[in-house]
């Protein structure tokens, strides 16, 4: 990894704070939904950069003054926990066969470095207990601890022993993998056995990629080809960093200390106190550099653009939820196009005509013209055969064939909003976000049912009908005589046939049409003595069907409504990336001030 120079770093460490808390807090508000639980590339990249961000804040804060961290890494069983006693020079972190023994981080530091080890910026998260001089005592129920031990032999150094790497808990890799991250340098630890695991080569290609201070040791060498085939690994693989060894030491007990004058061991003490004293501020100075190279490659390179392709996802798969609900809309009028049986139509006109051909009008009453539609209804039409008197009486045929208008309009809207859905699933499976967004738990409550569909098409006919009876009522109190008896006819025929046929056909059949040339007005002329005019009736007519059409529409429109509200709540949470980009800028800006 290439690192800036930092070269103002000891003067001007704290200038980037500001901006980088801003980004840290944008990080903080992202929300990709479309990832479940938080296991997506966004999420992941989130996370990354959030910690990284951390490590860079408390390197800020505390500049050059801070002290080194060193890690001493290592896999299950390889002797780690045995070589920090020795170096410390006592027992602290427990030593023994059972796997896993260290199960939580172990730090080694000095009392004037105490307060570093105690601060909320060192490895966040962590319940850090009470620093000891004794041996340390894990507790089961904390296990994400920092455990302190004071009167380290370097003063500007925090040493620290880690869980295994490759442990069976969960909780001890990710510890490993904290400290690795923090960690200044590091002490690798690998034996005769574990140095070609894929888990130990894991971390050695992170500590190349870093270009992290290190040392390797290998631990219990027996056979020197081992080491040799090592180290011929490690060229290859272009880990330039020194190589140490210690032989098998069978005799020692799991609380004995690794005996002096093995030359790997003065090795280690003479680099700890390198790190610790000239070369300290170096390696605080490529960390951080390290830190905000990381930072940034994270944020430019990957995590801002995997927002801007998301949000452009997200923003397409809008407007084709949107443009297949216009369709489903234009689709409407021909779905709700059901007609009335031709052999109906043809029988209903006849009978009319006859009975009306028989009536003499100019014998009713004038005030019989003047009743609400329900006793027109029961004093015309039941007798007429055409109407049910009341709510006991039998239903006839035409009202039969109403409400198999109604039905079928009622299935062929469920049937239209279950294919937007299907189409809009469709939609949704196109793109890596919405498919995510498929399994987000919120997706299935969207989903209009068809029972839903029916008792909303239910509420758009009773309100239909309401509003057909009231302006009835309205329309009929300003007509005059001739307007009043053409009204009342058109609302005792049409409202019980036409308004229930045309309105939910679509407009295929207007048996007012063909009452009015038919019937009605030869039978009018006689009392009125010239031609009816229908502007008023036909402009309630047609209101009524507008009516209808337009709430039915709207259950559609509610159904991509839905979906459209669900997408934009999930853009919502992607909305910080043009000002997260705005603060990456400022933070770029302030570390090119460091060089």
């Amino acid at each position: 990894m290439e690192k800036p120079l930092l070269s103002k770093f000891d003067r001007l460490h704290r200038r980037p704070l500001e901006p980088l808390r801003r980004v840290a807090g944008r990080l903080g508000e992202l929300r990709p939904v479309h990832e479940a639980s938080g296991r997506g590339v966004l999420s992941g990249l989130t996370a990354a950069a959030l910690a990284t961000a951390s490590r860079l804040d408390n390197r800020l804060e505390w500049g050059l003054e801070a002290p080194v961290v060193v890690a001493v890494l290592g896999a299950t069983g390889t002797g780690k926990s045995k070589l920090f006693n020795t170096l410390a020079g006592r027992s602290l972190s427990p030593s023994g066969y059972k796997r896993p023994t260290t199960l939580a981080p172990v730090l080694l530091v000095s009392p004037d470095r105490r307060e570093a080890a105690l601060d909320p910026g060192f490895l966040p998260g962590y319940d850090k207990a009470s620093p000891s001089t004794g041996p340390v005592a894990f507790d089961p129920d904390r296990l994400h601890q920092l455990v302190p031990a004071l009167d380290s032999v370097w003063p500007d150094l925090i040493l620290v022993d880690t869980p295994d790497f490759d442990s069976v808990l969960a909780g001890n890799r990710a510890a490993a993998s904290d400290v690795f991250d923090r960690a200044d340098a590091v002490i690798f630890v690998t034996d005769a056995v574990k140095y070609a695991d894929q888990a130990s080569w894991d971390y050695l290609e992170r500590l190349n990629k870093r270009g992290r201070a290190a040392v390797i040791l290998v631990n219990r060498v027996k056979n020197p080809l081992s080491l040799e085939d090592f180290a011929r690994r490690l060229r290859e693989a272009g880990l330039d960093r020194p190589l140490l060894s210690l032989p098998d030491l069978p005799g020692l007990a799991d609380a004995d200390l690794l005996p002096p004058g093995q030359e790997a061991l003065e090795e280690l003490r003479r680099q700890l106190a390198a790190w610790s004293g000239p070369e300290r501020q170096e390696l605080l100075k490529s960390e951080a550099a390290a830190d905000w190279v990381e930072l940034k490659g994270l944020l430019e390179d990957e995590l801002l653009p995997g927002l801007r392709r998301a949000a452009g996802e997200l923003d397409s798969l809008g407007q084709s939820l949107r443009r297949a609900g216009d369709r489903a809309g234009e689709d409407l009028a021909g779905r709700l196009a059901v007609s009335i049986s031709g052999e109906l139509k043809a029988s209903l006109i006849a009978q009319i005509q006859t009975l009306f051909l028989k009536w003499d009008l100019l014998r009713y009453p004038r005030r019989v013209m003047a009743l609400p539609y329900t006793l027109v209804r029961d004093k015309i039409l039941s007798p007429l055969g055409l109407a049910k008197a009341g709510p006991a009486a039998g239903r006839t045929t035409l009202d039969d064939e109403i409400e198999r208008l109604f039905a079928a309009n009622r299935e062929a809207l469920v049937t239209l909003v279950h294919d937007y859905n299907r189409q809009a699933a469709e939609i949704f499976n196109s793109g890596p976000v919405g498919r995510g967004l498929l399994q987000d738990s919120g997706y299935s409550s969207l989903v209009f049912s068809g029972e839903e569909v029916r008792e909303r098409y239910a509420r758009v006919r009773s309100e239909l009908e309401a509003w057909v009876a009231g302006q009835a009522a309205e329309l009929a109190k300003g007509l005059n005589l001739g307007e009043k008896m053409t009204f009342y006819l058109a609302q005792v025929l049409s409202l019980g046939l036409f308004i229930s046929i045309q309105v939910h056909t679509g407009g295929g059949f207007s048996f007012f049409d063909g009452l009015v040339d038919t019937v009605v007005a030869p039978v009018l002329s006689k009392l009125t003595g010239h031609a009816i005019s229908r502007d008023k009736v036909k402009a309630f007519e047609d209101e009524a069907a507008r009516r209808h059409q337009e709430n039915t529409r709207a259950i559609l429109e509610d159904q991509v409504r839905a979906y459209l509200d669900f997408v934009q709540a999930s853009s919502l949470g992607l909305a910080v990336a043009e000002p997260l980009a705005e603060d990456a800028a400022d933070l770029r800006r302030a570390f090119e001030d460091l060089r």
